[in-house]
């Protein structure tokens, strides 16, 4: 698995869930409940999604993050790429 973002560019499931710009570390993050989601579309063998989370704490501090986000699914229905768009704004509210 590849995954490619503003903050990391990461390869492999034990990178991409546990590097220090991984997802464990930034989801721990995330206001349980903000998650937005604005779109989504999708087939077989890719999918796209666009959503905004807000975060709190941590070295983040309170960011709203609108996002579009990519797979590319294998063969067998596993992610092989997922890329990601981002930017954080302050939140407000």
């Amino acid at each position: 698995m590849q995954f490619f973002s503003p903050a990391a560019n990461l390869v492999g499931i034990d990178e991409y869930m546990n590097a220090p710009r991984g997802l464990a570390q930034f989801a721990e993050q995330v206001v349980p409940g903000s998650l937005r989601v604005i779109a989504a579309v999708g087939d077989h063998r890719n999918a796209l999604i666009m959503y905004e989370v807000s975060t709190e704490g941590g070295p983040i501090g309170s960011k709203a993050f609108p996002s579009a986000q990519n797979w590319l699914l294998d063969e067998t229905g596993k992610i092989k790429v997922e890329r990601i768009v981002s930017y954080m704004v302050p939140r407000t509210g």
